[in-house]
Protein backbone atom coordinates (compact mmCIF):
# COMPACT_ATOMS: atom_id res chain seq x y z
CA UNK A 1 0.00 0.00 0.00
CA UNK A 2 2.78 2.10 0.96
CA UNK A 3 4.13 1.74 -2.52
CA UNK A 4 0.99 2.87 -4.21
CA UNK A 5 0.70 5.83 -2.40
CA UNK A 6 4.04 6.80 -3.31
CA UNK A 7 3.32 6.17 -7.05
CA UNK A 8 -0.03 8.04 -6.92
CA UNK A 9 2.18 10.99 -5.41
CA UNK A 10 4.50 11.14 -7.95
CA UNK A 11 1.81 10.56 -10.86
CA UNK A 12 0.23 13.59 -8.92
CA UNK A 13 3.53 15.64 -8.49
CA UNK A 14 4.16 15.28 -11.90
CA UNK A 15 0.58 16.54 -13.39
CA UNK A 16 0.60 19.51 -10.60
CA UNK A 17 3.61 20.21 -12.39
CA UNK A 18 2.78 19.77 -16.05
CA UNK A 19 -0.18 22.05 -15.15
CA UNK A 20 2.09 24.52 -13.40
CA UNK A 21 4.12 24.82 -16.78
CA UNK A 22 0.86 24.82 -18.94
CA UNK A 23 -1.75 26.22 -17.33
CA UNK A 24 -3.23 29.30 -15.61
CA UNK A 25 -6.14 30.86 -13.74
CA UNK A 26 -7.38 33.61 -16.12
CA UNK A 27 -8.52 37.02 -14.44
CA UNK A 28 -9.90 39.23 -16.77
CA UNK A 29 -8.78 42.99 -16.84
CA UNK A 30 -10.87 46.36 -18.15
CA UNK A 31 -9.79 48.04 -20.46
CA UNK A 32 -9.24 51.42 -17.66
CA UNK A 33 -6.83 49.02 -15.74
CA UNK A 34 -5.46 47.38 -19.17
CA UNK A 35 -1.11 49.03 -19.07
CA UNK A 36 -0.72 47.93 -22.68
CA UNK A 37 -4.23 49.32 -23.56
CA UNK A 38 -3.38 52.64 -22.01
CA UNK A 39 0.09 52.44 -23.31
CA UNK A 40 -1.20 51.97 -27.11
CA UNK A 41 -4.25 54.38 -26.69
CA UNK A 42 -1.19 57.07 -25.66
CA UNK A 43 0.48 55.81 -28.94
CA UNK A 44 -2.40 56.52 -31.31
CA UNK A 45 -2.86 59.89 -29.88
CA UNK A 46 0.79 60.73 -30.50
CA UNK A 47 0.57 59.87 -34.43
CA UNK A 48 0.25 62.37 -36.49
CA UNK A 49 -1.88 61.26 -39.66
CA UNK A 50 -0.13 63.42 -42.50
CA UNK A 51 -1.64 63.09 -46.03
CA UNK A 52 0.10 63.95 -48.77
CA UNK A 53 -1.89 67.09 -50.29
CA UNK A 54 -0.04 68.59 -53.50
CA UNK A 55 -1.79 69.64 -56.64
CA UNK A 56 0.31 66.77 -58.26
CA UNK A 57 -1.66 63.83 -59.42
CA UNK A 58 -2.07 60.47 -57.55
CA UNK A 59 -0.73 57.61 -60.35
CA UNK A 60 -2.06 54.18 -59.91
CA UNK A 61 -1.69 51.29 -61.27
CA UNK A 62 -2.93 47.20 -60.47
CA UNK A 63 -2.14 43.71 -61.49
CA UNK A 64 -2.92 40.13 -60.35
CA UNK A 65 -0.58 37.03 -60.54
CA UNK A 66 -1.66 33.29 -60.65
CA UNK A 67 0.27 31.25 -57.71
CA UNK A 68 -1.51 28.15 -57.42
CA UNK A 69 0.60 25.77 -55.83
CA UNK A 70 1.43 21.93 -57.58
CA UNK A 71 -0.31 19.33 -56.32
CA UNK A 72 2.58 18.46 -53.20
CA UNK A 73 0.98 21.73 -51.70
CA UNK A 74 -1.25 20.92 -48.16
CA UNK A 75 -4.91 22.58 -48.11
CA UNK A 76 -5.10 24.85 -45.40
CA UNK A 77 -6.17 22.98 -42.67
CA UNK A 78 -2.55 21.86 -42.39
CA UNK A 79 -0.97 18.87 -40.84
CA UNK A 80 -4.30 16.95 -40.48
CA UNK A 81 -5.07 17.42 -44.23
CA UNK A 82 -3.82 15.40 -47.39
CA UNK A 83 -2.53 17.28 -50.81
CA UNK A 84 -5.61 18.80 -52.65
CA UNK A 85 -6.62 16.57 -55.42
CA UNK A 86 -8.49 19.35 -57.71
CA UNK A 87 -8.12 23.09 -57.91
CA UNK A 88 -12.22 24.37 -58.73
CA UNK A 89 -10.54 27.85 -59.66
CA UNK A 90 -7.28 29.30 -59.34
CA UNK A 91 -5.21 31.65 -56.69
CA UNK A 92 -3.99 34.59 -56.92
CA UNK A 93 -1.76 37.52 -55.30
CA UNK A 94 -3.45 40.88 -56.01
CA UNK A 95 -1.66 44.49 -55.95
CA UNK A 96 -2.80 47.94 -56.32
CA UNK A 97 -0.05 50.75 -56.29
CA UNK A 98 -0.74 54.25 -55.83
CA UNK A 99 1.98 56.76 -56.22
CA UNK A 100 2.20 60.52 -55.71
CA UNK A 101 5.46 63.15 -56.20
CA UNK A 102 7.86 60.16 -55.27
CA UNK A 103 6.20 58.68 -52.42
CA UNK A 104 4.76 54.86 -53.23
CA UNK A 105 2.20 53.16 -51.76
CA UNK A 106 0.66 49.34 -52.28
CA UNK A 107 -2.14 47.15 -51.14
CA UNK A 108 -1.69 43.65 -51.51
CA UNK A 109 -4.41 40.91 -51.02
CA UNK A 110 -3.25 37.13 -51.29
CA UNK A 111 -5.82 34.18 -51.67
CA UNK A 112 -4.76 32.85 -49.02
CA UNK A 113 -6.46 32.33 -44.79
CA UNK A 114 -3.63 35.08 -43.56
CA UNK A 115 -0.75 36.66 -44.33
CA UNK A 116 2.00 35.29 -41.94
CA UNK A 117 4.73 37.84 -40.05
CA UNK A 118 7.47 35.57 -41.72
CA UNK A 119 5.65 36.52 -44.72
CA UNK A 120 4.89 40.57 -44.25
CA UNK A 121 8.33 40.70 -42.47
CA UNK A 122 10.18 39.06 -45.83
CA UNK A 123 8.43 40.92 -48.46
CA UNK A 124 8.29 44.46 -46.39
CA UNK A 125 12.39 44.12 -46.44
CA UNK A 126 12.33 43.40 -50.30
CA UNK A 127 10.41 46.39 -51.19
CA UNK A 128 11.46 48.88 -49.02
CA UNK A 129 15.12 47.86 -51.33
CA UNK A 130 12.57 49.14 -53.65
CA UNK A 131 12.11 52.51 -52.04
CA UNK A 132 8.56 51.50 -50.46
CA UNK A 133 7.81 51.66 -46.94
CA UNK A 134 3.63 51.87 -47.27
CA UNK A 135 2.48 48.59 -47.75
CA UNK A 136 -1.03 47.44 -46.45
CA UNK A 137 -1.71 43.87 -46.12
CA UNK A 138 -5.03 42.05 -46.43
CA UNK A 139 -6.22 38.05 -47.69
CA UNK A 140 -9.32 36.57 -48.76
CA UNK A 141 -9.30 34.14 -46.37
CA UNK A 142 -10.12 31.70 -47.97
CA UNK A 143 -10.56 28.31 -45.70
CA UNK A 144 -10.07 26.27 -49.11
CA UNK A 145 -6.62 27.96 -50.09
CA UNK A 146 -3.19 26.33 -49.35
CA UNK A 147 -1.18 26.30 -46.57
CA UNK A 148 2.94 26.12 -45.97
CA UNK A 149 4.09 29.43 -45.23
CA UNK A 150 4.16 29.71 -41.32
CA UNK A 151 6.31 29.06 -38.88
CA UNK A 152 5.06 28.97 -35.67
CA UNK A 153 3.46 26.00 -33.88
CA UNK A 154 0.37 27.42 -34.25
CA UNK A 155 0.74 28.03 -37.96
CA UNK A 156 1.80 24.63 -39.04
CA UNK A 157 -0.83 23.30 -36.92
CA UNK A 158 -3.55 25.41 -39.26
CA UNK A 159 -1.24 25.89 -42.54
CA UNK A 160 0.77 22.51 -42.97
CA UNK A 161 4.57 22.30 -42.21
CA UNK A 162 6.32 25.24 -43.09
CA UNK A 163 8.01 24.72 -46.77
CA UNK A 164 10.84 27.08 -48.18
CA UNK A 165 10.18 26.70 -51.51
CA UNK A 166 6.39 27.55 -51.40
CA UNK A 167 7.45 30.59 -49.24
CA UNK A 168 10.01 31.63 -51.74
CA UNK A 169 6.93 31.71 -54.73
CA UNK A 170 4.78 33.77 -52.77
CA UNK A 171 7.68 36.26 -52.62
CA UNK A 172 9.19 35.99 -56.40
CA UNK A 173 5.20 35.76 -57.17
CA UNK A 174 4.81 38.72 -54.81
CA UNK A 175 7.65 41.10 -56.71
CA UNK A 176 6.74 40.01 -60.16
CA UNK A 177 2.77 41.38 -59.70
CA UNK A 178 4.21 44.54 -58.24
CA UNK A 179 6.36 45.32 -61.36
CA UNK A 180 3.23 44.14 -63.59
CA UNK A 181 1.45 47.17 -61.38
CA UNK A 182 3.89 49.80 -61.64
CA UNK A 183 4.38 49.33 -65.57
CA UNK A 184 0.61 50.08 -66.61
CA UNK A 185 0.40 53.20 -63.85
CA UNK A 186 -1.74 56.10 -64.91
CA UNK A 187 -3.53 58.59 -63.44
CA UNK A 188 -6.18 58.59 -60.99
CA UNK A 189 -9.18 60.27 -62.25
CA UNK A 190 -11.83 59.05 -60.21
CA UNK A 191 -12.53 57.20 -56.84
CA UNK A 192 -16.29 56.11 -56.27
CA UNK A 193 -17.34 54.36 -52.67
CA UNK A 194 -20.71 52.34 -53.40
CA UNK A 195 -22.10 50.22 -50.82
CA UNK A 196 -25.85 47.44 -50.60
CA UNK A 197 -26.95 45.40 -47.86
CA UNK A 198 -26.07 41.37 -48.44
CA UNK A 199 -29.30 39.58 -46.12
CA UNK A 200 -27.33 36.27 -46.55
CA UNK A 201 -25.05 36.24 -42.79
CA UNK A 202 -25.82 34.61 -39.21
CA UNK A 203 -24.17 35.26 -35.91
CA UNK A 204 -22.31 32.03 -34.71
CA UNK A 205 -21.98 33.29 -31.27
CA UNK A 206 -25.83 33.79 -31.09
CA UNK A 207 -27.04 30.69 -32.29
CA UNK A 208 -27.55 30.99 -35.87
CA UNK A 209 -28.79 34.70 -35.57
CA UNK A 210 -29.42 36.46 -38.98
CA UNK A 211 -27.57 39.68 -39.32
CA UNK A 212 -27.57 42.40 -42.01
CA UNK A 213 -23.95 42.85 -43.25
CA UNK A 214 -23.09 45.11 -45.91
CA UNK A 215 -20.66 44.72 -49.21
CA UNK A 216 -18.25 47.63 -49.59
CA UNK A 217 -16.52 48.68 -53.08
CA UNK A 218 -14.05 51.20 -53.76
CA UNK A 219 -13.94 51.82 -57.56
CA UNK A 220 -10.80 53.55 -58.63
CA UNK A 221 -11.21 54.60 -62.76
CA UNK A 222 -7.61 55.84 -63.96
CA UNK A 223 -6.93 57.15 -67.85
CA UNK A 224 -8.01 53.50 -69.44
CA UNK A 225 -8.98 51.11 -66.45
CA UNK A 226 -11.27 50.35 -63.55
CA UNK A 227 -10.81 48.61 -60.54
CA UNK A 228 -12.85 47.63 -58.17
CA UNK A 229 -11.81 47.05 -54.86
CA UNK A 230 -14.38 45.06 -52.63
CA UNK A 231 -14.70 43.52 -48.76
CA UNK A 232 -17.22 41.51 -46.81
CA UNK A 233 -17.40 41.00 -43.30
CA UNK A 234 -18.54 37.00 -43.77
CA UNK A 235 -16.48 34.40 -43.54
CA UNK A 236 -15.39 32.48 -46.78
CA UNK A 237 -16.71 28.93 -45.69
CA UNK A 238 -19.40 27.88 -48.29
CA UNK A 239 -16.89 25.23 -49.58
CA UNK A 240 -17.43 21.60 -47.57
CA UNK A 241 -14.16 21.42 -45.83
CA UNK A 242 -13.73 17.60 -46.51
CA UNK A 243 -13.28 18.37 -50.00
CA UNK A 244 -9.75 18.44 -50.88
CA UNK A 245 -9.64 21.25 -53.45
CA UNK A 246 -8.23 24.69 -54.05
CA UNK A 247 -10.50 27.33 -54.35
CA UNK A 248 -11.26 31.15 -53.08
CA UNK A 249 -14.52 30.06 -52.55
CA UNK A 250 -16.94 33.28 -52.74
CA UNK A 251 -14.46 35.46 -52.91
CA UNK A 252 -13.76 34.54 -56.49
CA UNK A 253 -17.30 36.31 -57.28
CA UNK A 254 -15.41 39.32 -57.12
CA UNK A 255 -12.12 38.28 -58.96
CA UNK A 256 -13.44 39.54 -62.43
CA UNK A 257 -10.86 37.41 -64.07
CA UNK A 258 -12.24 36.90 -67.72
CA UNK A 259 -13.22 40.86 -66.90
CA UNK A 260 -11.33 44.19 -68.85
CA UNK A 261 -11.75 45.59 -65.40
CA UNK A 262 -9.57 44.31 -62.28
CA UNK A 263 -11.62 42.79 -59.11
CA UNK A 264 -9.76 42.06 -55.94
CA UNK A 265 -11.12 41.16 -52.57
CA UNK A 266 -9.94 42.30 -49.29
CA UNK A 267 -11.95 40.30 -45.94
CA UNK A 268 -13.37 43.13 -43.48
CA UNK A 269 -13.42 42.36 -39.88
CA UNK A 270 -14.21 38.57 -40.00
CA UNK A 271 -15.18 38.08 -36.54
CA UNK A 272 -18.15 36.08 -35.70
CA UNK A 273 -19.95 36.14 -38.36
CA UNK A 274 -20.58 32.99 -41.26
CA UNK A 275 -22.37 32.66 -44.32
CA UNK A 276 -26.15 31.38 -44.13
CA UNK A 277 -26.13 28.33 -46.02
CA UNK A 278 -27.89 25.28 -44.90
CA UNK A 279 -24.97 23.04 -46.84
CA UNK A 280 -21.45 23.38 -48.00
CA UNK A 281 -21.45 23.30 -51.45
CA UNK A 282 -19.88 24.81 -54.46
CA UNK A 283 -23.63 25.80 -55.55
CA UNK A 284 -24.27 28.11 -52.97
CA UNK A 285 -21.24 30.34 -54.12
CA UNK A 286 -23.41 30.55 -57.07
CA UNK A 287 -26.58 31.18 -55.38
CA UNK A 288 -24.65 34.43 -53.64
CA UNK A 289 -23.63 35.41 -56.61
CA UNK A 290 -26.86 35.91 -57.93
CA UNK A 291 -27.96 37.58 -54.50
CA UNK A 292 -25.37 40.13 -54.90
CA UNK A 293 -26.22 41.26 -58.65
CA UNK A 294 -29.42 41.10 -57.85
CA UNK A 295 -29.29 43.47 -54.82
CA UNK A 296 -29.29 47.49 -55.55
CA UNK A 297 -26.42 49.29 -53.95
CA UNK A 298 -27.76 51.66 -51.08
CA UNK A 299 -25.21 53.95 -51.40
CA UNK A 300 -23.54 55.37 -54.22
CA UNK A 301 -20.49 58.34 -53.14
CA UNK A 302 -18.74 59.28 -56.83
CA UNK A 303 -17.81 62.54 -56.32
CA UNK A 304 -14.67 61.63 -53.36
CA UNK A 305 -11.16 63.48 -53.65
CA UNK A 306 -8.36 62.20 -55.50
CA UNK A 307 -5.73 64.30 -54.37
CA UNK A 308 -5.19 63.43 -51.08
CA UNK A 309 -3.28 60.27 -49.64
CA UNK A 310 -1.34 58.91 -46.73
CA UNK A 311 0.05 55.94 -44.51
CA UNK A 312 0.82 55.63 -40.83
CA UNK A 313 1.58 52.12 -39.64
CA UNK A 314 1.39 52.51 -36.07
CA UNK A 315 3.77 49.96 -33.87
CA UNK A 316 1.03 49.00 -30.83
CA UNK A 317 2.40 47.54 -27.75
CA UNK A 318 1.24 43.70 -28.04
CA UNK A 319 -0.74 42.70 -25.33
CA UNK A 320 -0.49 39.76 -23.08
CA UNK A 321 -1.65 36.81 -25.46
CA UNK A 322 -3.27 33.39 -23.84
CA UNK A 323 -5.42 31.01 -25.41
CA UNK A 324 -8.24 30.15 -23.26
CA UNK A 325 -9.36 26.63 -22.50
CA UNK A 326 -12.10 27.59 -20.45
CA UNK A 327 -14.11 30.65 -18.85
CA UNK A 328 -11.21 30.85 -16.20
CA UNK A 329 -8.19 28.73 -17.69
CA UNK A 330 -5.52 29.69 -19.96
CA UNK A 331 -2.52 28.75 -21.45
CA UNK A 332 0.74 29.99 -19.24
CA UNK A 333 2.95 32.22 -20.65
CA UNK A 334 5.28 29.39 -21.39
CA UNK A 335 2.70 27.44 -23.36
CA UNK A 336 1.82 30.87 -25.36
CA UNK A 337 5.20 31.67 -26.48
CA UNK A 338 5.70 28.11 -27.73
CA UNK A 339 2.70 28.07 -29.41
CA UNK A 340 2.25 31.69 -31.34
CA UNK A 341 5.43 33.33 -30.43
CA UNK A 342 5.16 36.63 -29.42
CA UNK A 343 4.16 38.58 -32.80
CA UNK A 344 4.52 42.53 -33.32
CA UNK A 345 1.40 44.13 -33.78
CA UNK A 346 0.55 46.83 -35.72
CA UNK A 347 -2.44 48.74 -37.40
CA UNK A 348 -2.04 49.84 -40.87
CA UNK A 349 -4.08 53.24 -41.87
CA UNK A 350 -4.45 54.49 -45.91
CA UNK A 351 -6.40 57.65 -46.18
CA UNK A 352 -7.15 57.62 -50.15
CA UNK A 353 -9.27 60.83 -50.52
CA UNK A 354 -12.46 60.20 -47.98
CA UNK A 355 -11.79 56.48 -47.82
CA UNK A 356 -10.05 55.57 -44.57
CA UNK A 357 -8.68 51.54 -44.34
CA UNK A 358 -7.52 49.95 -41.50
CA UNK A 359 -5.58 47.28 -41.31
CA UNK A 360 -6.07 44.74 -38.00
CA UNK A 361 -3.90 42.40 -36.29
CA UNK A 362 -7.05 40.15 -35.53
CA UNK A 363 -10.47 39.11 -36.69
CA UNK A 364 -12.38 42.25 -35.09
CA UNK A 365 -15.86 41.08 -34.48
CA UNK A 366 -18.03 42.93 -37.59
CA UNK A 367 -20.43 43.84 -34.74
CA UNK A 368 -18.08 46.57 -33.91
CA UNK A 369 -18.48 47.98 -37.18
CA UNK A 370 -22.23 50.12 -37.63
CA UNK A 371 -20.88 51.94 -34.71
CA UNK A 372 -17.63 52.86 -35.90
CA UNK A 373 -18.78 53.59 -39.33
CA UNK A 374 -21.52 56.26 -38.10
CA UNK A 375 -18.83 57.91 -36.21
CA UNK A 376 -16.56 57.35 -40.00
CA UNK A 377 -19.12 58.69 -41.36
CA UNK A 378 -19.65 61.98 -39.43
CA UNK A 379 -16.07 62.91 -40.21
CA UNK A 380 -17.19 62.77 -44.02
CA UNK A 381 -15.24 59.42 -44.50
CA UNK A 382 -16.03 55.96 -45.70
CA UNK A 383 -14.76 53.64 -43.66
CA UNK A 384 -12.98 50.09 -44.82
CA UNK A 385 -11.65 47.54 -42.01
CA UNK A 386 -9.40 44.52 -43.07
CA UNK A 387 -8.29 42.02 -41.03
CA UNK A 388 -4.52 39.87 -41.61
CA UNK A 389 -2.31 42.71 -41.47
CA UNK A 390 0.66 40.55 -41.18
CA UNK A 391 0.23 39.88 -37.58
CA UNK A 392 -2.42 37.60 -35.66
CA UNK A 393 -3.47 37.59 -32.43
CA UNK A 394 -6.66 35.53 -32.75
CA UNK A 395 -10.39 36.53 -32.31
CA UNK A 396 -11.68 39.81 -30.61
CA UNK A 397 -15.33 39.55 -29.64
CA UNK A 398 -17.53 41.95 -27.64
CA UNK A 399 -16.95 41.12 -23.86
CA UNK A 400 -20.53 40.49 -23.26
CA UNK A 401 -20.47 36.99 -25.36
CA UNK A 402 -17.43 35.84 -23.23
CA UNK A 403 -19.59 33.34 -21.34
CA UNK A 404 -20.78 31.57 -24.67
CA UNK A 405 -18.32 28.70 -25.06
CA UNK A 406 -17.32 29.15 -28.31
CA UNK A 407 -14.38 28.49 -30.23
CA UNK A 408 -14.11 32.37 -31.28
CA UNK A 409 -14.22 33.00 -27.22
CA UNK A 410 -12.02 30.40 -26.11
CA UNK A 411 -9.50 28.42 -27.38
CA UNK A 412 -9.00 31.29 -30.53
CA UNK A 413 -9.48 34.22 -27.85
CA UNK A 414 -6.18 35.23 -27.42
CA UNK A 415 -6.50 38.92 -26.28
CA UNK A 416 -9.42 37.36 -23.06
CA UNK A 417 -12.19 38.75 -22.37
CA UNK A 418 -12.54 42.63 -23.22
CA UNK A 419 -9.94 41.68 -26.56
CA UNK A 420 -12.73 42.75 -28.96
CA UNK A 421 -13.80 46.39 -26.38
CA UNK A 422 -9.78 46.59 -26.72
CA UNK A 423 -9.02 46.67 -30.68
CA UNK A 424 -12.40 48.11 -31.10
CA UNK A 425 -11.53 51.30 -29.13
CA UNK A 426 -7.82 51.50 -30.57
CA UNK A 427 -10.23 51.97 -34.39
CA UNK A 428 -12.52 54.33 -32.42
CA UNK A 429 -9.29 56.46 -31.63
CA UNK A 430 -8.03 56.16 -34.42
CA UNK A 431 -11.11 57.66 -36.56
CA UNK A 432 -11.10 60.45 -34.32
CA UNK A 433 -8.13 61.23 -35.03
CA UNK A 434 -9.12 62.00 -38.74
CA UNK A 435 -9.04 65.19 -40.25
Amino acid sequence: MKKLYTTLGIILLFLSLVAFLLLRFYEPVSLEDDSTFIENAKIISKTEFNLLSTDSPIFIGWSRTNFTPNSAAHKTRGLFNEPYEDVLDSLFINCIYLKKDTVQFIILSYDLLLVTPELASSLKKKLLSRGISNVYFSASHSHSSFGGFGKELVAEIALGKFDQSIFDRIIDRTIATLDKAVQIQDTLQNISYKEKNINRAINRLKNEYYVEEKLRQVHFSSTRQLAIMSSLNIHPTFINPERKVISKDYPKIFSKEKSDEFGMFVAGAMGSIKPMSFKKDTSQITRFKTIIDETPYTVVDSTLRIDLIGFNSIKLVTPALRPLLTKNICSSHWLSSILIGTPKTSIEVLRIGEILMLALPCELSSEFYPELQKLAEAKGLRLIITSFNGSYVGYTTPSRYFHIDHMETRIMNWTGKYGGDYYNELVRLIIEMQL
